[in-house]
């Protein structure tokens, strides 16, 4: 099944804030699973699977609507 994209021009500043919020969002959904930057150095995502990655997606979801 194919996506569907679109392709967008921005500026230099604010494709660097797009990244830098891309960056940060990743931050804060480590910092929520409770991955070190330690680990998260360590982690090989080419290894895991894509029900494992939406594995944790959810869990991250079921965290963040709990407040737990």
């Amino acid at each position: 099944m194919g996506g569907r994209s679109k392709l967008i021009k921005v500026s230099e500043e604010e494709y660097e804030l797009i990244q830098k919020a891309q960056k940060m969002l990743q931050r804060k959904g480590f910092e929520s699973a409770g991955i070190s930057e330690d680990e998260e150095s360590k982690l090989n995502w080419e290894d895991f699977a894509l029900g494992a990655i939406a594995g944790i997606g959810a869990y991250l979801l079921y965290k963040s609507l709990t407040k737990k």
